[in-house]
């Protein structure tokens, strides 16, 4: 956990990237198996700690290195034949985003998984914003997961119906 965090906070220190987890997909079999006629494999690859500053265009060896990193695990890396590094500065020219964390708040010990969550009492309501009883808070910050999903927000209404449903 110690590692995790220490990446995660290295591009607040000034660091472009800092490798941590990856999330790859595997597409064109996905595809495949949909009944969808997809004539070659595309993996995505998803990554945190990269910093708000440059674009993809200007992190060349951030892209090369993550190459590397997962063409390294593929049998057959020699038919990779293009590659795109989007950047959060690139997502936030292109969609408007603003600054900030996208989980808006950082993963590190005591913040992941179920015990993202603000409640006085867990147990008895999970997505209760502290002591106020008539106060719910859901979104990418809450468990069950980072970003934005809206798994957070059905899982707090679920529970807002059961305490007040009829």
């Amino acid at each position: 956990m110690a590692d995790f965090e220490a990446a995660t906070l290295a591009v607040l220190d000034g660091d472009d990237f800092a490798p941590g987890y990856f999330q790859v997909y595997c597409e064109g079999a996905g595809l495949r198996q949909l009944s969808h006629d997809e004539p070659f494999d595309r993996l995505t690859v998803f990554f945190k700690n990269l910093a708000l500053g440059k674009t993809g265009e200007q992190l060349t060896e951030v892209e090369a290195e993550v190459k590397q990193i997962i063409l390294s695990s593929i049998e057959n890396p020699e038919d990779c034949a293009w590659t795109r590094l989007l950047t959060p500065r690139d997502l936030q020219q292109t969609f408007g985003f603003p600054g900030g964390n996208i989980e808006h708040t950082m993963l590190v010990e005591g913040q992941s998984y179920f015990d993202r969550q603000y409640a006085s009492d867990a147990n008895r309501r999970f997505y209760q914003f502290g002591e106020f009883e008539n106060v719910s808070i859901c979104g990418s910050s809450t468990y069950p997961c980072g970003s934005v999903t809206g798994t957070p927000g059905y899982m707090c209404v679920s529970e807002l119906l059961r305490k007040f449903g009829k």
